[in-house]
């Protein structure tokens, strides 16, 4: 994807979920030319894990729960050894650390 900016323009990239089917192969490039005084935003955050030795539980797994920091889900997926993380948080910061211990968590044996 070619995305370009032109002097004082707000661009906005906020891709909705993407959905990856069996045996694909999945490659995505952003060239990105912003003038000196434009603004940008693209906002993409993935986490999924398939391992055939997951230990995919049959229920969800709450992380963060009850605080105002955000909360992580990690959910198994139908079909096969595979957990999602799903999170929400008011900063980056925090979504990336919320998704480092759902990683960590479906890693746990």
């Amino acid at each position: 994807m070619r995305l370009t900016a032109g002097e004082h323009a707000h661009l906005r990239r906020l891709p909705q979920p993407l959905i990856s089917a069996v045996g694909s192969d999945l490659r995505q490039t952003y060239t990105v030319e912003l003038a000196a005084t434009s603004r940008f935003v693209l906002r993409e955050e993935q986490l999924l894990v398939v391992d055939p030795l997951l230990d995919v539980r049959r229920d969800a797994v709450l992380l963060g729960e009850g605080t105002k920091n955000g909360c992580a889900v990690l959910a198994p997926l139908a079909g096969g050894p595979a957990l999602l993380a799903t999170t929400i948080a008011p900063t980056t910061s925090t979504l990336r650390e919320l998704l480092d211990e759902a990683h960590a968590r479906a890693l746990t044996r």
